[in-house]
């Protein structure tokens, strides 16, 4: 068995391993969501998330929700990135994060599990009203596949190490500013975002130990390939 092999075996368990602690976070929160009451401690978060009024926040929250959307936001960002490594060669890359961008869609699924009410104008401040269940959140669940993924394979296709730290933060902070509209805006409890970014997480564990050994950690460092341009 190659060494590179072995590396891949190991870091697949580590991988599920992850989805599995995740895992464990994740059901006590989402049972504690479940049905019509609120998650202790959400409305509190939430006031002091809103605390300081400012129409320049409320809009930057607002380009954050609508980045992270289901139409056209999010969509069109990771069509975007997966034809540009198509053209740049990285089949594997594209493919990993089409399927993290598709993965989103699963959401659906929780949430009606979960069937959990979303803030209300007698709590907190509402200033976008969203329709359906509010936990887990659909934007945090896929903003955390979508750039966790991007995150991850970014090292293998920029092999310059300020460019790819640069964007990786960039994803990081894209991620965040999703997480943090969608309270500002009223949208969601913090507990519905944390649930999203818990959930998200185990879906993107679970799908790098499917992906691997195309993920950069398992790669022959001695003979990296020519990054896409």
């Amino acid at each position: 068995m190659s060494g590179e092999t072995i590396d891949a075996t190991a870091l697949r368990r580590r991988w599920l391993l992850l989805a599995l602690v995740l895992a464990l976070l994740a059901l006590p929160l989402t049972i504690v969501a479940r049905g019509p009451g609120i998650v202790p401690g959400d409305v509190e978060i939430m006031l002091t998330i809103q605390a300081w009024p400012s129409p320049a926040l409320d809009q930057l929250a607002t380009a954050f929700t609508a980045m992270g959307s289901v139409w056209p936001g999010e969509p069109v960002i990771a069509a975007v990135i997966v034809v540009s490594l198509l053209v740049g060669g990285v089949r594997r890359e594209a493919a990993f994060i089409a399927v993290a961008a598709l993965a989103g869609s699963i959401n659906v699924l929780t949430k009606r599990i979960v069937a959990s009410p979303r803030p209300t104008t007698d709590l907190v401040q509402v200033i976008q009203i969203a329709n359906g269940s509010g936990f887990p959140s659909g934007h945090a669940f896929s903003a955390t596949l979508l750039y966790g993924a991007l995150w991850l394979v970014l090292p293998s296709i920029v092999l310059n190490q300020a460019a790819c730290r640069l964007m990786r933060a960039i994803a990081v902070l894209a991620a965040l500013g999703i997480y943090w509209s969608r309270i500002r805006l009223g949208a969601h409890w913090p507990s519905d975002v944390l649930g999203g970014i818990l959930w998200g997480m185990i879906a993107l564990s679970l799908l790098t130990a499917l992906f691997l050994p195309g993920i950069p950690h398992v790669r022959d460092t001695r003979n990296p390939r020519p990054s896409a341009r």
